[in-house]
């Protein structure tokens, strides 16, 4: 084991090949990981099978198969459970299936952990195929950014699961990820979460590349065909992140899903309607969306 114990915990959906590639570079860490827990979220691509192999060449590969897809929220939420069960590690390594980790990003995220009195979380600089930055897992600043920039880190609110590094204790205060939340927000919340009581930061040195077949970020106004019924769980999701932080922020979100209803109306965006419909639906589930937090030190 490393002097810091760490369990990287992926979810996994019909990506057969891009799990591979995702795995490939796990195991080709210069800090190897002690265990390596994956959720398949009852995948129909060959996932089950090819996982089982793995566990043959790899003793520290550990795989669940769900009996239903229950979203990157709750198979994080099951994945660091599954983790826990094995051994209470000191580090919670999180990505999605389409990360792919220089050799190195584990490495230094452990380097600034020594830098860094009372961790919570340290993300990754998460970058797409040509090297930009990935739109839609830009990291929210905290109030004091700065402090330790001189050594390539900045100070964070909050981050993306995409290469995420939780800490034991952050884990023990904060709980687990909200499984209710399915997609879209879940990192946000349980990082907010972790930064009200943690230190957390951005590691430059720390590069991932993300695997997205488009650097587009999170936008109805543009977005085409099945995915807009996404779009659903990210206003019930960011309504309930808004009312946790109070009647004035959550009245500002609701006028500003108002704001944003007319501008797809009077757009030349394509299926307005049903746009506007998921917009509606999704900030009047949030109204009333209130689920509770599960936390690790009851699952024992």
């Amino acid at each position: 084991m490393n002097e810091k114990s760490v369990a990287l915990v992926m979810v996994t959906y019909n990506r057969l090949e891009l799990l591979k590639g995702a795995l490939e570079t796990i195991f080709q860490q210069t800090t190897p990981v002690d265990g390596v827990f994956v959720i398949n979220n009852h995948s129909t691509d060959g996932t089950e099978a090819y996982l089982a192999t793995m566990t043959k060449d790899h003793p520290n590969l550990f795989f669940e198969n769900l009996t239903e897809n229950i979203g990157g929220a709750g198979g994080f939420n099951v994945g660091m459970k599954f983790a826990y069960q094995k051994h209470d590690y000191d580090f919670y390594w999180l990505m999605d299936d389409d990360t792919y980790p220089s050799e190195t990003a584990l490495a230094e995220l452990l380097k600034a952990d020594n830098e860094i009195e009372n961790v919570g979380f340290l993300s990754s600089d998460v970058v797409w195929n040509n090297g930009s930055p990935v739109k839609m897992n830009v990291p929210v600043v905290s109030t004091v950014w700065n402090d330790k920039v001189q050594d390539g880190l900045v100070g964070l609110k909050s981050g993306s699961f995409v290469s995420m590094l939780i800490s034991k204790a952050a884990l023990h205060k904060v709980g687990l990820p909200i499984k209710e939340f399915f997609i879209w927000g879940d990192d946000m919340e349980y990082s907010r979460r972790i930064s009200k009581y943690f230190s957390a930061y951005f590691v430059s040195g720390s590069v991932v590349t993300h695997k997205i077949g488009a650097n587009n970020g999170v936008d109805i106004l543009s977005e085409k065909g099945d995915r807009i019924k996404r779009y659903y769980y990210d206003n019930r999701n960011q309504l309930y992140m808004a009312k946790k932080q109070g009647f004035k922020q959550a009245l500002k979100f609701v006028i500003n899903r108002i704001s944003l209803s007319f501008k797809i109306l009077f757009s030349n965006s394509r299926n307005k309607i049903n746009k506007i419909a998921v917009i509606c639906k999704g900030v009047w589930a949030g109204l009333f969306f209130n689920p509770q937090i599960e936390y690790i030190d009851d699952e024992k």
